[in-house]
C-alpha cells in the first residue's frame, strides 16, 4: 500500500534551520578573536633583606632608611602594544598604603623592563610586598609578579 509523504510546514523547516545554525558556535576555519593580556614573566628584585647596619651611614638616620631597590621583569603580549608596566610597594602592618610607580622599557631591550628606586622606608622590623603587573593598549591587565622585601632593626 501507498503512504503519502508526511506534510513538512514553514515553521518546521525553520526550527531545523535555526537548530542547525544554534548548534555551529563557529564558522569553519574562523579563529577565536578575543584579545589576550600580557604576561609577566621572571620577576627579579633586590635586595629582599635589607640590615640598615649593613647600609652607607649617609643612607641611615635614627628614623629612616633608603635602599637602592632594583626590579627587572619581562612582559610579552601575543597580539597589543605595552601600554604600562606598573609596580607597587606596600607595608604589610599598612596594607592600603602603597607606593606605586611604572618601570620603563630598558634600553636595547624588547620586553625587558625596569628600574632602581630610591626607597626611604620607616627604620623598623616589617615586611613590604612589592607587586609588578602590565597594562596593554586594550585595557587588559597581566598576571602579578610577586615578591617581599624584609626590613631589618639592625643593631645600632
Amino acid at each position: 500500500m501507498f503512504d503519502p509523504p508526511a506534510r513538512v510546514t514553514i515553521p518546521a523547516v525553520v526550527a531545523v534551520v535555526f537548530l542547525l545554525f544554534a548548534a555551529c558556535d563557529q564558522a569553519p576555519g574562523a579563529s577565536d578573536t578575543s584579545p589576550e593580556p600580557p604576561v609577566v614573566a621572571d620577576f627579579a628584585y633586590s635586595p629582599d633583606a635589607v640590615n640598615p647596619d649593613t647600609l652607607t651611614p649617609g643612607r641611615v638616620t635614627d628614623s629612616t632608611l633608603t635602599v637602592d631597590l632594583r626590579l627587572v621583569t619581562a612582559v610579552t603580549d601575543a597580539d597589543s602594544e605595552i601600554e604600562r608596566v606598573v609596580f607597587t610597594i606596600e607595608a604589610s602592618s599598612a596594607p592600603g598604603s602603597a607606593l606605586d610607580g611604572t618601570l620603563p622599557l630598558l634600553p636595547g631591550e624588547t620586553d625587558l623592563y625596569g628600574s632602581a628606586i630610591d626607597l626611604t622606608l620607616p627604620r623598623a622590623d616589617a615586611v613590604y610586598t612589592v607587586r609588578v603587573f602590565a597594562v596593554d593598549t586594550d585595557s587588559l591587565t597581566s598576571n602579578v609578579g610577586l615578591g617581599q622585601v624584609r626590613v631589618l632593626p639592625g643593631t645600632s
